[in-house]
């Protein structure tokens, strides 16, 4: 008589991995990591070789965008009013009252920053920084170069309080828009050439037409000096006419 057969004599033997396998499978999978990360940290490495590269013209880029926002936002001089007023009582007396404008003059000066390089001095609506009082839509805005802690930088000076009686004389806020300048300067285009100086008092109170940019600056990270170029049309301007040609 036979014996039973056990079921489970009759599934087939399952072959696992070797041990030689496993290692080998290991090896692979560790050279294909190295591969990957030794790819990555190139690609990392090279942008932040690019990012250091690129930072300094980055932050005078920026410089460059303020003075473009402000210019482009520059107003033209408001000449001075009178207005006549009669007595009330008796004979009529005419009393004539001059209001002064809020708006100054443009001007632009070759070489007169107190640590050399253009100086402008204009009115704009363009941004300001935070005010304590007296904050008004128009600023009276200052470009110009200084020295800070040994490093001559562009300085953007900003008076928003015109209504004061010693406008004149109140500290501006102050910020650096760029560091380790070694030129600015500024060209303005009068509609048939282009000028190194600026007063709007002599074209008939009105804004150039363009104004040229030249930035030359060495921050210490680079060999040579960078230099940035731009040009910005002012938008409230009318054409200019020289009141010493008339």
């Amino acid at each position: 008589m036979n014996a039973t057969a056990s079921p489970f004599s009759r599934r087939p033997r399952q072959r696992g991995f070797t041990l030689l396998e496993l290692l080998i499978a290991l090896t692979i999978s560790a050279i294909v990591a190295v591969s990957l990360f030794t790819s990555l940290h190139v690609v990392f490495k090279a942008r932040e070789n690019s990012m250091e590269i690129l930072a300094p013209v980055g932050g005078a880029e920026l410089a460059m965008d303020m003075i473009k926002g402000d210019l482009q936002a520059a107003l033209p001089e408001a000449p001075s009013t009178s207005t006549q007023q009669g007595g009330l009582q008796g004979g009529i007396q005419t009393l004539t009252t001059t209001e002064t404008p809020l708006i100054g003059p443009f001007e632009g000066t070759q070489g007169g920053g107190p640590s050399g390089g253009d100086a402008l001095y204009f009115y704009s609506t363009g941004y300001a920084p935070p005010h304590q009082s007296g904050a008004g839509e128009v600023k009276q805005v200052a470009l110009l170069m200084e020295q800070k802690n040994n490093t001559m930088c562009l300085v953007r000076q900003v008076w928003s309080n015109l209504l004061s009686q010693q406008a004149q004389t109140l500290t501006p806020d102050e910020e650096v828009i760029c560091r380790y300048v070694q030129n600015f300067a500024l060209q303005y285009y009068d509609g048939t050439q282009w000028v190194t100086s600026w007063d709007s008092t002599q074209y008939n109170n009105s804004l150039p037409v363009a104004v040229m940019i030249d930035l030359d600056y060495k921050p210490p990270s680079v060999k040579d000096p960078i230099h940035l170029h731009r040009v910005v049309a002012l938008s409230c301007l009318t054409p200019p006419t020289s009141t010493a040609a008339q």
